[in-house]
């Protein structure tokens, strides 16, 4: 999950392999952790990464992720909140870094649709895998229902990268 730029574990090279043949318009990263406890069965974070093409950075928080959220609570019947842990003195909840070594972000840089969840190892095995099927179904019905719309983002997009327009950022700083 955090090898995405060095490339250094024989698991990251095989993903970014497959990555690169099949190119797929989304993908879901399904973790459980130990992170802060919290009313929440499911967590979920997009790209956190500005880099890459401004319409699906729009497109994954304006439409992609409240989607799902939307969509897990009126299907599977639970609420699920954006990932992050609170600061050990509970005056903040912050996430990861946006930083191109984290698959999700990996996935965002090369302008496609990635989607990181997180179930907690507080709750029972039960619950989390009821919790993660529940959202990852979600993200199929999601693709279903906008099986037009998301491949001519996602080619707009390329079209977009191999004109070489815009900006790239290179430093990001995490604000409220």
């Amino acid at each position: 999950n955090r090898d995405f730029v060095k490339l250094e574990a024989p698991e990251t090279r095989a993903l970014v392999r497959f990555l690169r043949e099949w190119d797929p318009a989304i993908v879901f990263d399904g973790h459980t952790t130990n992170g802060s406890p919290h009313r929440f069965l499911i967590t979920y974070a997009g790209r956190k990464v500005p880099a890459g093409d401004a319409e699906i950075i729009s497109y994954t928080y304006d439409k992609f992720l409240p989607g799902l959220q939307q969509g897990v609570k009126e299907n599977a019947g639970f609420d699920t909140f954006l990932y992050g842990n609170f600061e050990n003195d509970h005056t903040q909840w912050s996430t990861f870094p946006a930083e191109p070594r984290y698959g999700t972000n990996y996935i965002g840089l090369r302008n496609r649709l990635s989607v990181l969840s997180e179930s907690y190892s507080y709750a029972s095995y039960e619950d989390r895998i009821r919790g993660t099927l529940g959202f990852a179904r979600e993200i199929l019905n999601y693709a279903s229902q906008n099986k037009e719309e998301i491949p001519t983002l996602l080619r707009q997009a390329d079209e977009r990268a191999a004109a070489g327009s815009g900006e790239v950022a290179l430093r990001t700083e995490a604000v409220p």
